[in-house]
């Protein structure tokens, strides 16, 4: 029986473009296959110099820090509005 998606082991992933610049961060359980979806539709894609990933034990926790990062990382091409929740 599949775990409950909120349960699962979840990254946490930084995309960086030149300087060190953080572009984007997002969330996924296959971060690799993320990228490439991002790599055929999102335009920030092709500014990205570096990406960063981190494994979270549960969706929970990688959405609070996503919602963290979004924040208070500021990152270039994520909208603040899009989340609903920030510790």
């Amino acid at each position: 029986m599949a775990r409950d998606l909120w349960e699962r082991p979840t990254f946490v992933y930084r995309a960086f473009g030149t300087n060190g610049r953080l572009l984007y961060v997002g969330i996924s359980d296959n971060w690799r296959a993320r990228l490439r979806g991002h790599e055929k539709s999102s335009d920030w894609w092709a500014y990205v110099i570096r990406v960063d990933a981190e494994l979270y034990e549960s969706r929970h926790q990688a959405f609070a820090v996503e919602s963290w990062a979004v924040r208070y990382e500021s990152p270039l091409w994520n909208s603040e509005e899009q989340w609903r929740w920030v510790p």
